[in-house]
């Protein structure tokens, strides 16, 4: 860049300036300034990149609910809408409500999982029914599964880095690798259970996979807070039970009722535990103490904050999030069935070539 961009004296690390092909930074807390004339820089750090990972994983989860009912331009479709309105979402709720959610309960598991579901359920409308060849296609094989479980065990060891990056301080990030840590292990212990329960003595491989995972969606939002090692375990128990409960009995009944098709279960491992994450961080943020956290309410909160006026902030929030994500992915579902869509559903070999003796699904 040819203009030179200056850092403001309120820079707490060492006063540097940026010159052309200077890639040094001076840390976070700065203040840039440049002439009038020169072109916007644009700071990418490591920050940038974890929220774009946030948005990234939305439309992941999205993803789950229509993989193999899409083709990739509708697919395509759906990421450029999503991750625009991912980001008004938590610009508003984040910034604008300063609502709290370090492990984005609301804005990336919340808001992913409706996204996709109206989506599909819009995609769905006007569509020729499934057909007995479709449900046969739509089902594992032993080495999907066994692949799929393997993504859940790095999943597993993945979620406290990933609820705990954006912690500001060092206390913020111990809470969050505990909470999730008791959260995760007794969804866990709490999956096998109901899934034996459920299964009549025997487990399902999809609930293992899948409802293991719930307490660290679970505890999101209040994964930065005081919870408090009994509450991060019922908060875990709840949502390993609630995520079983869904995909054995809830699921079914949806599709059969409402037409919805939820491929990979994003409701029962994204939509029910966030939607539990976001009143868990209300709860939490209504029981804070300056006592137990050792601060004052501005820094655990923001300005003029206390808990009797933020937890409404965090409700605000979770029904800001399932408006948009609802809305919008009704919008983007409406507007993908104006595209060509997928020619087989749940195979491969509607859009990849395939190997010689492989089956096709």
């Amino acid at each position: 860049m040819a203009a030179v961009a200056e850092v403001a004296d309120t820079c707490e690390a060492p006063a540097c300036a940026f010159t052309a092909g200077d890639s040094s930074t001076c840390g976070t807390g700065c203040e840039y300034t440049a002439a009038a004339d020169a072109p916007a820089a644009i700071l990418i750090d490591v920050r940038t990149l974890i929220n774009s990972l946030f948005a990234a994983g939305a439309v992941m989860i999205s993803f789950g609910a229509l993989i193999g009912r899409a083709s990739p331009t509708q697919l395509m479709l759906m990421t450029v809408v999503e991750v625009g309105l991912f980001h008004v979402n938590e610009w508003i709720g984040a910034g604008e409500l300063s609502a709290i959610d370090m492990g984005g309960s609301m804005f990336v598991h919340t808001f992913g999982a409706y996204f996709g579901l109206a989506a599909s359920l819009m995609l769905s409308r006007g569509g020729a029914a499934e057909t007995q060849q479709d449900k046969q296609h739509n089902t594992s094989s032993h080495t999907s599964d066994i692949t799929a479980m393997l993504g859940t065990i790095v999943l597993w060891v993945l979620w406290p880095s990933f609820n705990g990056a954006l912690a500001p301080t060092a206390d913020s990030q111990m809470r969050v690798v505990i909470n999730t840590v008791l959260s995760l292990t007794t969804s866990c212990t709490l999956a096998f259970i109901m899934s034996h329960w459920v299964g009549k003595g025997r487990f399902n491989m999809v609930h293992i996979q899948n409802a293991t995972l719930a307490g660290g969606v679970a505890i999101g939002s209040s994964s930065d807070l005081v919870v408090g090692p009994g509450g991060a375990v019922l908060v875990g128990s709840i949502a390993g039970t609630l995520s079983v409960t869904g995909y054995h009995y809830l699921q079914p009944w949806l599709q059969d009722k409402l037409g919805l098709h939820d491929v990979c279960g994003v409701h029962n491992l994204h939509g029910l535990p966030g939607l539990l994450g976001g009143l868990t961080g209300a709860i939490s943020a209504a029981m804070a103490s300056e006592q137990v956290y050792g601060t004052s309410f501005e820094v655990l909160f923001s300005e003029g904050r206390t808990p009797a006026t933020q937890w409404p902030y965090q409700i605000w929030a979770l029904l800001l999030t399932l408006t948009f994500s609802i809305v919008g992915g009704a919008l983007c579902g409406t507007m993908m069935r104006m595209l060509p869509g997928v020619g087989k559903r749940y195979r491969d070999d509607s859009h990849w070539t395939v190997e010689a003796g492989l089956p096709a699904p």
